[in-house]
């Protein structure tokens, strides 16, 4: 284990770079125990090993998401102790072993058990990944890594915070030396036999089938018909879904962060660095909306399960547009520009020259509705303006963005060099362009190209922007846009 430091005092009030650190000694740790300090500890030791993983669980629900993880724990084979954290609101669930075990394999234990906790939770947000202590596989340059709070603190353990919990009962032990004294460890070679199963997860469109949890022998069925809404999104009530369901779903409306596994995979900090972009919202009216593409896939994993995907088709008809396509398609084009058409909804890709804006153009005019093109800079809102001028002969508005321009709606700026739009944008509402808006764009850095993923939902004549993300995806992985 590293250093331990006060732990209030620096997460609230100290600079950690100029802090100074508490060493690790008898008459430190029995301060802490009796309530003159608050130690932190450092998982992390120079060796990127450690000797315990913590899972951290918050907020209203973290005693069942906790408790999930220790039956994820028992089925396989993981001792693992339950602890009320200092504030009584969260929960740490910590497995200890017996000897150093590398970071990447204890990150790799947790793992396994969040991914089976998630199939028997499926409430639990997929950000849950995010909370192990160790937060990452090294330790940075100059650092310690990340601090987790120390439990048996003397003032909090008087109020029975900080302490470990009898699953029977979920209240502390009364001895907790003697519980702590009987609490089994695990073997780094035990650790290294459940990391294995520790594959990188299935997101996005490779989520196949319902996902199945080992540790437990129920497995409800879905319904023999499963409802949904398609809107702005698809939008499925979670009550008439089973735990696995809701996991699997969650998963397939997901995506690997590259920002995560490529400095991960240098050896360098993921601190800070969710391993994945959720792409779905759980309302509060307990409603789970997923992007609309990705129905296809979910009545696929529906059927192969034995129900079948209902969807009630919510979208409105848009405004009607008088729009003449004056140009001449290729062959490849018009093949193109066909199968596109082919479906309420798809990606187009094609290399730079192909002539991407021409064939949005012939879309746009078979189409003949409001469409929004979303651009990311104002020389291809330039081209943009020129191309449909040009091609459709029609004379495009524009929404936002740049100096000296007349600004229609203050939507969308039109040039912002990828600075985070969030502090902009977040959760706004803004007068739209009709009942439905298409959405055209691609990430290859020519005419129509848009690195971005945005929660967008159409309401009468609003248009509400949120969940702004922006991952660029270097692998191409168009799966849940």
């Amino acid at each position: 284990m590293g250093p331990v430091a006060e732990f209030v005092d620096l997460r609230r009030e100290m600079d950690r770079w100029g802090a100074t650190y508490l060493p690790r000694t008898t008459e430190v740790v029995a301060a802490h125990l009796l309530g003159d300090v608050f130690l932190g500890l450092y998982p992390l030791t120079p060796g990127n090993t450690c000797h315990f993983v913590v899972a951290d669980f918050d907020g209203p629900t973290a005693m069942l998401d906790a408790l999930a993880y220790v039956k994820a724990a028992r089925a396989s084979a993981v001792p693992a102790a339950l602890e009320i954290s200092q504030s009584g609101r969260g929960v740490h669930v910590w497995v200890f072993f017996t000897g150093a075990v590398s970071a990447a394999t204890a990150r790799a234990v947790g793992t396994v058990l969040l991914r089976e906790a998630m199939v028997l939770r499926g409430s639990m947000d997929l950000r849950s990944y995010d909370r192990l202590f160790p937060n990452q596989d090294v330790l940075p340059e100059g650092g310690f890594g990340n601090l987790i709070a120390a439990p048996l603190q003397g003032r909090r353990r008087k109020d029975g915070l900080t302490t470990f919990l009898d699953l029977g009962t979920l209240e502390p032990y009364a001895d907790q030396w003697a519980f702590l004294s009987t609490l089994d460890r695990l073997s780094p070679g035990d650790a290294e036999h459940v990391a294995r199963q520790a594959k990188q997860a299935i997101t996005g469109a490779d989520v196949a089938t319902l996902s199945r949890s080992a540790a437990t022998q129920v497995h409800p069925p879905l319904p023999p018909v499963v409802h949904a809404e398609a809107g702005a999104g698809l939008s499925i009530d979670a009550r008439q879904l089973t735990p696995a369901a809701l996991a699997t779903f969650k998963h397939a409306a997901a995506m690997v962060n590259p920002k995560f596994y490529e400095p991960q995979r240098l050896r360098k900090s993921t601190w800070d660095t969710a391993p994945f972009i959720p792409g779905y919202d759980l309302t509060l009216e307990d409603h789970l909306v997923l992007p609309r593409g990705l129905r296809h896939i979910i009545a696929t994993i529906v059927e192969r399960a034995g129900s079948r995907l209902a969807v009630t088709d919510a979208r409105h008809s848009g405004t009607e547009i008088d729009a003449a396509f004056t140009a001449e398609l290729t062959g490849r084009q018009a093949n193109a520009v066909g199968a596109v058409l082919a479906h309420d909804d798809g990606i187009l890709v094609a290399p730079p020259g192909s002539g991407k804006s021409v064939m949005a153009c012939a879309v746009i005019a078979d189409r003949n509705t409001s469409t929004l093109v979303l651009v990311d800079r104002k020389a291809l809102a330039d081209q943009w303006r020129i191309r449909i001028e040009q091609f459709l002969d029609i004379k495009p508005g524009q929404l936002g963005g740049g100096r000296g321009r007349r600004r229609l709606r203050g939507l969308i700026p039109a040039y912002y060099r990828y600075r985070p739009l969030d502090e902009h944008f977040l959760g706004k509402e803004n007068p739209g362009l009709g009942p439905k808006t298409a959405v055209l764009g691609c990430e290859c850095g020519e005419v129509g190209c848009w690195p971005l993923m945005a929660q967008i939902t159409p309401t009468g004549n609003l248009l509400v922007w949120d969940a702004f993300e922006q991952p660029h995806r270097r692998s191409r992985n168009y799966s849940t846009l």
